[in-house]
Parts: structure tokens; C-alpha cells; sequence
């Protein structure tokens, strides 16, 4: 359990640090300027991934120092005399939870320098890569045709849909349909095996819309062993969006020189129909 926790219990300590070291406005520590920030988006860099995010708090970072945790849309004080530099790191939601949020390893921090107008708001658009040094693995991004999964219990397998009004990007994404009376209950696993790089943060990723829930797992092989867990489940949503599950702990508790993805979604009572569409699920993390 400690060591699941550590993660976290560094970022509480960072935060309370924040908390403590920053004061409010007063007429003693002076007039603060505001920089307003609605948004963060992710730009192509030299990374070949997906520009998608869901990336809904920012920490802030003044000349290096915390200063500010926040949801987005934030509007950040800064109290400060001498210009310096703001360094706006992009946090996400880890296995959408809302009390796990923290900075993302796997995205650049953007910053820019300010010269301090107190009582002023300065509107500022982030705009953050993926590290040049980030390694990916794409388990599946459906535009060849081919899902790279294969059915493990039910009797719904994953297919691919090329509609305009149904994929993501590219040229597919994934698709589960269930409905009554036989068809409610869908649990797929990727043909290919996979190795999760050990004592290292990796984050699995995929974009998603769906009218019912399902949840995410990984089996851990190693000769003669295996162990298999869902890790985090995802509510319904009427919009894609996109999905973080750190995987370092899992990996660390249940070592395995190889690993399979699970995908589940069933039925739930009450309804008749109910689909899943998935796209980009990838692997992140440095070597």
C-alpha cells in the first residue's frame, strides 16, 4: 500500500508546500498580476503521437518555484516586482480520478517570461509537446483495418468503423455494440503481448466516447505465472475524450517479462443498447 502511495504522497507534500509558501495578496507583499488561463493544448512535435489531451489542472511555477495549483480555466497570482519566467506544467486526471491529479511526465512544462503590471490580467494560451525523448508503444490505432484484439469471454468482439460521424481521427477507430437479448457482454484482449519497462513511470492512453461503462485491465505473464487486474473504469461519455492509467505500480507489485491488455463492457440493467468507441490506445513512457 506504501508503495502505491508514494507517488501521491509527494505531490500532497509539494502541494501543502505551495500552500504554505504562498501568500495571499496584502498591502505587505504588495499587488499581484493575474495570468489567465483557460486551456492547455498539446502541438505536434517530434513525437508522431496523437495531439488529442485531457488535461483539466495546471501547475504553476514561478522562477522554479511552485505557486499554484488549479482546475482549469485558472487565474493565477503572481506576486512578484522583477519580471520572471511561468512555467505552466500540464495536470492530468490519473485513471480519471479527480483527487489524483497530477503533473503529466510525458508532457512539456510551457514557459514564458513577464514582466509584472499589478491589477492586471494577462490572458496567456499554453501550448505544450510530448517530450522529444518519449517512447510509445501503439497497441491499437485501428487505421489499418486490423483491431489487434481478440475476444476472451461473451460473445461481442471488438470491430472497426470508418464512419465520419463515428471515428475519432485517422482512418478508424474502435467500436463494441451491445444490445438484448444475447449480445450484452463483451471482454477483449490484445493478440499481441507487450513489456512494461520496470521502476519507470508509463501511463496507458486511449481516446474514448461511450454510452455505458467499461473498465481497463492488465494480466502480467512471466513463465509458468500470470495475474490479471482492472485497473480503473471509465463513465459514460457523450463526447471523446481521453483517458490516463499510470502502470507503474502494477508493474512493480506483478513483474512480467510480457502483458496483455483487457477491454470489458457489459450491459447494464435497464438498457437495450449501449456502444463503446475507442482510438490511439498507446503506451507512454522514457527509456
Amino acid at each position: 500500500m506504501y508503495r502505491q502511495l508514494t507517488p501521491y504522497l509527494s505531490l500532497l507534500f509539494l502541494w501543502i508546500s505551495c500552500i504554505t509558501s504562498c501568500k495571499p495578496a496584502s498591502s505587505e507583499n504588495g499587488t499581484p498580476t493575474y495570468v489567465r488561463v483557460d486551456s492547455i493544448t498539446i502541438k505536434a512535435g517530434t513525437v508522431p503521437l496523437s495531439t488529442s489531451s485531457k488535461i483539466d489542472a495546471v501547475w504553476a511555477y514561478w522562477n522554479n518555484t511552485p505557486i499554484a495549483i488549479l482546475d482549469l480555466p485558472a487565474i493565477i497570482p503572481i506576486l512578484a516586482t522583477e519580471k520572471g519566467v511561468l512555467s505552466l506544467s500540464p495536470a492530468v486526471r490519473a485513471n480519471g480520478l479527480s483527487n489524483f491529479i497530477a503533473p503529466y511526465p510525458f508532457y512539456k512544462a510551457d514557459t514564458f517570461t513577464i514582466v509584472p503590471q499589478p491589477k492586471s490580467i494577462i490572458n496567456h494560451s499554453p501550448a505544450c509537446t510530448y517530450f522529444s525523448t518519449v517512447q510509445y508503444n501503439k497497441i491499437a490505432d485501428f487505421n489499418s483495418g486490423i483491431t489487434r484484439f481478440k475476444l476472451a469471454t461473451g460473445t461481442v468482439e471488438m470491430q472497426i468503423t470508418t464512419l465520419d460521424s463515428q471515428r475519432f481521427e485517422g482512418n478508424g477507430s474502435g467500436i463494441i455494440n451491445l444490445h438484448l437479448p444475447n449480445d450484452t457482454l463483451c471482454e477483449d484482449t490484445t493478440l499481441i503481448a507487450f513489456t512494461i519497462p520496470a521502476n519507470k513511470d508509463v501511463y496507458l492512453e486511449f481516446n474514448y466516447k461511450n454510452t455505458v461503462p467499461f473498465a481497463v485491465g492488465l494480466r502480467s505473464n512471466i513463465t509458468g505465472y500470470s495475474y490479471m487486474r482492472y485497473l480503473a473504469g471509465v463513465y459514460p461519455s457523450a463526447k471523446w475524450s481521453k483517458f490516463y492509467v499510470p502502470l507503474r505500480d502494477f508493474a512493480g507489485h506483478y513483474p512480467g517479462d510480457r502483458y496483455t491488455l483487457y477491454i470489458k463492457a457489459q450491459l447494464p440493467e435497464g438498457y437495450t443498447t449501449g456502444t463503446v468507441f475507442l482510438d490511439n490506445i498507446q503506451l507512454i513512457y522514457f527509456n
